[in-house]
């Protein structure tokens, strides 16, 4: 039935000429249906260059006629900033987002589809020079407030130590005298740029309700969308090529290039430039893509009259006669006298190869009157020189010694083992034309200067030259498979089951080892864990600190050094150990207890001695756990991977022992997190602890404390809870829950009580909590709710808190400031930098941290003159100040007479439900 419908939709399809996405199985038809009988909002951001239209149409459009027309899905585009539609993806009130970088954040919360596009960053301006990146050293760049590009610019200026100003610029305005910082597509006709990294791939990204859709989504990029995308980014790259070429000629050559219709090319085999592929049927290779899209942008037809395997002195020939118009070459002064030549193309390598046999006689043989040639009569005499019109005689001549060495550009079809290679030279290659085309010259030198990516271009022709080598290895396999089967064919039936078994041991022996590093992998540490259950040792888990870093900045080749020495730098420590690579930067080790401690130390040296992880000032995070015979071997590694991960955030170590006090404070800290989950509205309160006014003794408000009793853990101290609220990211439940509280408390007490007009309770906000777009309107919220005037509010914030984006934290105080609220500083201490912000920040009363009451302690005298300096230096700014930690009385005496403002501790009063 399911075959019946499906052929009925493709018959449609024909039939009424839309093409719609089928469904490949009945539960793809299920998700679709019931999909589609829902609304669908899709973020769109604005300003952005995938609003532009190409040709009438842009990657929004084509996007929307996936969803709408090819998928039939019912979409409503919203359209905003990227703080809008993000914050609004966020908070569920849309469904997707056309386009999202990938971060493990994001992935967390929502489902990307296939990657769209790749996108590099680029630092750029329309009229300031950047000569190199040294250029932005000590400059200022504007980049959008929020986005994921700053990350990478912090990068940037961390690897390359540069003082950098960033300036956030909200409405994406264009800064033509200075730097800012963008996607490669804004800038793509831009002169002035510098790329300085690599962002994570862009895609759509959907609400985790829409897990089934994703595959579906990806299905229709893969039939015809991501083509789309790609095409459209060609368009547009021919375009700009386009408008800023015909802008540059001149009317002569404006009415040359109008009769112009083709042109007549032949390529010769120079490696990775062009090439012949026996898959396309056509030249491939760098020079073949750039010259095509250069005469597509000027709007000639470029006719490939090039046949294969034709030797380059039969090509030359019908360039001489004019059989062809244009044929890549490099320059010479004998040529110059004869030809014209176009601004260079590429570079290209010039090899000589050397029998490692020597000859009696020096000759080196080249291809005559190519680029080889000239090149050969630059570095040795006439008589050493031996021209050959078939390029594949030479070789042979060279395999058999007739010849001592030859020139070449082209290594894919030679067995390199056989020769030593010694780079020459490297040589431009430019296109060379008949002296009477000069104005056709001139339009094509201006075409050269407008392509607007010669990088991509590279890139893809490496991979095509990569697809080139495998072909002719393909050729030379099925040439010895040819000869191979038939002596197969003989032997099968006497060595069938011993190949088999060699095969086999041979497949095993490739599973144990990383194919990286030489380590046991993975697969390896599986089975160790199953069977060595038994053994005593060490569990050792090494991760690297930096590497992420190291990988994304200088690429893989880079990252794969540094895997490869660390494996070196383990190996000979852990010379009898068990190593394994588990993943990327990962290395699990099992030990010995023998002298471990000794082997921690040797680790740490041989690391500073390694020169690449020097440089790249690699170290490491180590945990591990000691293993006695009755511990299974996973759960000594689960124990050293929650080691590892504490000296991780450890400033004071690197290395960490899961003993047993580290293990049972590890699985309460666990627990502790569970519960944090589920029970801040269920068992957390307030407790108030009373502030005097010490000239008075009057009450005088009171400091909201966050407190916790756990049905199973009991009473949990906010020393404990805290950190671990703010690890998970709910501090803000917490930080909610008590101005709550604190405001509906309030009410009940005003209600009873006749008060003083200075009579507030405060609470504290979290630095984490302050960055929240709706940490103002949350505080306001509660006011209207139960209808309590701010005048009796104070907030409490931190000096970290300041440290943060300043800018934002005077805004929100402000905002505060304008419900009533007074504003305190907590645990002032003169430490930071606060002293200084002291003046810009709109604040109200100071509260002097406890430490400063304890001083008195340890030397009264000193104690005393820091408490009356700083009091002073408050009381001049007008600022009220709160001493906390009173506990004794002539604590209490000594602030009074200096004339602090108010007080709480434990002598004036303990916290309490009430007041």
């Amino acid at each position: 039935m399911l075959k019946f419908v499906l052929l009925l939709i493709i018959f449609s399809q024909t039939i009424f000429g839309k093409e719609l996405y089928v469904a490949r199985n009945k539960n793809e038809q299920t998700t679709l249906e019931d999909f589609r009988k829902e609304e669908i909002k899709i973020g769109v951001l604005k300003n952005y260059f995938t609003d532009t239209k190409i040709d009438g149409v842009s990657l929004d459009d084509i996007l929307e006629d996936m969803l709408k027309n090819y998928l039939q899905l019912n979409i409503k585009r919203e359209e905003g900033s990227w703080d809008e539609i993000y914050s609004k993806f966020n908070e569920g009130e849309i469904d997707a987002l056309n386009f999202s970088t990938q971060t493990n954040e994001r992935k967390k919360l929502a489902y990307f589809t296939d990657p769209l596009f790749g996108e590099n960053l680029y630092v750029a301006s329309q009229n300031k020079k950047i000569n190199s990146k040294d250029a932005l050293n000590n400059s200022v760049i504007y980049l959008t407030k929020g986005s994921i590009y700053e990350y990478y610019l912090d990068i940037f200026i961390k690897n390359n130590d540069f003082k950098i100003e960033k300036k956030y610029n909200r409405d994406n305005l264009n800064f033509k005298d200075e730097y800012h910082l963008d996607s490669e597509y804004n800038v793509i006709d831009t002169e002035n740029k510098i790329e300085i990294g690599r962002l994570p791939d862009i895609s759509m990204v959907f609400s985790k309700k829409y897990k089934n859709l994703i595959p579906i989504i990806n299905n229709a990029l893969n039939d015809k969308y991501k083509k789309v995308i790609n095409d459209w980014f060609t368009t547009k790259k021919i375009r700009i090529f386009q408008k800023n070429f015909y802008k540059d000629l001149n009317p002569e050559e404006l009415a040359y290039l109008e009769n112009l219709k083709n042109i007549g090319i032949i390529y010769e085999e120079t490696g990775s430039l062009s090439y012949y592929s026996t898959k396309t049927k056509r030249y491939e290779g760098v020079v073949p893509d750039f010259l095509s899209i250069v005469f597509e942008g000027m709007g000639v037809k470029l006719i490939d009259k090039s046949i294969v395997n034709e030797e380059w002195h039969q090509k030359f020939s019908k360039f001489e006669k004019g059989d062809i118009d244009i044929i890549p070459m490099s320059k010479s002064s004998e040529r110059e006298k004869n030809y014209i030549f176009t601004k260079k193309l590429f570079d290209l390598s010039v090899y000589k190869l050397e029998c490692f046999k020597q000859t009696n006689e020096k000759k080196i043989g080249v291809t005559k009157n190519g680029i080889e040639e000239n090149v050969a009569r630059r570095y040795f005499l006439d008589d050493e020189i031996v021209t050959y019109t078939d390029r594949g005689k030479m070789i042979k001549d060279l395999k058999n010694h007739k010849i001592s060495s030859m020139i070449t550009f082209d290594l894919n079809d030679l067995d390199k083992m056989k020769y030593t290679i010694e780079s020459l030279e490297i040589v431009p290659v430019n296109l060379a034309l008949k002296k009477e085309n000069y104005i056709l010259r001139d339009i094509i030198d201006k075409a050269i200067d407008k392509v607007v990516d010669k990088k991509e271009i590279l890139k893809k022709s490496e991979l095509q030259n990569r697809n080139y080598v495998l072909e002719i290895l393909d050729k030379k396999n099925m040439k010895y498979n040819n000869i191979l089967s038939v002596l197969i064919f003989v032997l099968v039936v006497l060595v069938f089951q011993s190949y088999k078994i060699i095969m086999q041991k041979k497949k095993n022996r490739e599973l144990l080892k990383d194919s990286l590093t030489g380590l046991l992998s993975r697969g390896v540490f599986e089975e160790f864990c199953l069977n060595k259950n038994y053994l005593s040792g060490v569990a050792i888990i090494i991760d690297l600190n930096k590497f992420k870093i190291i990988n994304d900045s200088y690429g893989h080749e880079v990252g794969d050094e540094v895997l490869i020495a660390v494996s070196n730098c383990l190996k000979a420590v852990f010379k009898k150990d068990y190593i394994f690579r588990i993943s990327g930067d990962e290395f699990y080790i099992f030990a010995s207890k023998e002298c471990i401690q000794n082997k921690f130390k040797d680790i740490e040296t041989v690391f500073r001695n390694t020169p690449i992880l020097n440089k790249n000032n690699i170290g490491f995070s180590l945990g591990y756990y000691i293993k006695e015979k009755n511990i299974k071997i996973k759960d000594s590694f689960r124990y050293a991977d929650i080691a590892m991960y504490n000296a991780k955030k450890s400033k004071s170590y690197k290395i960490k022992e899961a003993d047993q006090d580290f293990i049972n404070q590890t699985n309460r800290k666990e627990k502790i997190k569970e519960y944090l989950k589920t029970s801040i509205e269920k068992e957390f309160y307030p407790a108030f602890q009373p502030k005097f006014e010490l000239s008075t003794g009057q009450l005088s408000g009171a400091e909201t404390l966050a407190r916790w009793e756990n049905k199973e853990l009991g009473f949990i101290s906010p020393g404990e809870f805290i950190p671990l609220a703010e690890d998970i990211g709910i501090i803000h439940e917490i930080d909610y829950k008590m101005a709550e509280e604190t405001i509906k408390y309030l009410k009940e007490y005003l209600g009873k009580n006749s008060i003083k007009s200075e009579f507030r309770i405060s609470f504290n906000l979290s630095a984490e909590t302050f960055k929240r777009n709706d940490i103002v309107e949350k505080i306001g919220s509660y006011l209207e709710k139960y209808q309590v005037s701010g005048k009796n509010i104070e907030v409490e914030i931190t000096e970290s808190m300041i440290l943060a984006d300043l800018n934002d934290v005077i805004k929100k105080l402000n905002l505060l400031k304008g419900m009533g609220i007074k504003i305190s500083i907590d645990d002032f201490t003169a430490g930071h930098s606060t002293v200084g912000l002291l003046t810009t920040l709109p604040i109200d009363i100071v509260k002097f941290d406890r430490s400063l009451i304890l001083a008195l302690k340890d030397d009264i005298q000193k104690g005393k003159a820091i408490y009356l300096a700083l009091t002073k230096m408050i009381k001049s700014l007008e600022f009220r100040i709160v001493s906390e930690g009173i506990e004794e009385e002539y604590e209490l005496e000594f602030l009074k007479s200096i004339g602090v403002d108010y007080g709480q501790g434990y002598l004036l009063g303990k916290p309490g439900k009430g007041l």
